[in-house]
């Protein structure tokens, strides 16, 4: 399973891996990848495969490193260039979002 291949491979304190359940009431699609922290932006992956592992946790580097969370698309994991993507802007404490 993705998440136990994540959390067995993972090297970094600062990267909290937490499960979630289904959001669509087990739809039986495949699954849902979110990087998220405060001040930056989330990403939202959809449609990871298992054999994905290794890619979510260069990207989870490159964002625990990255001052602000932007990532250029150039620099994500190749695999993960493949599948759908939403960046959601930090909202900041006012509920303005940040650039």
């Amino acid at each position: 399973m993705l998440l136990e291949q994540v959390k067995a491979q993972s090297q970094s304190d600062a990267l909290k891996v937490q499960p979630v359940g289904c959001l669509w009431d087990y739809c039986g699609h495949a699954c849902v990848v979110a990087f998220s922290a405060a001040n930056k932006p989330t990403y939202l992956f959809s449609a990871i495969a298992a054999n994905f592992a290794d890619a979510l946790l260069e990207f989870a580097d490159r964002y625990i490193q990255s001052k602000t969370g932007n990532i250029p698309h150039q620099q994500f994991p190749e695999l993960l260039r493949e599948v759908a993507i939403a960046k959601i802007p930090s909202v900041s404490q006012d509920g303005m979002a940040e650039e």
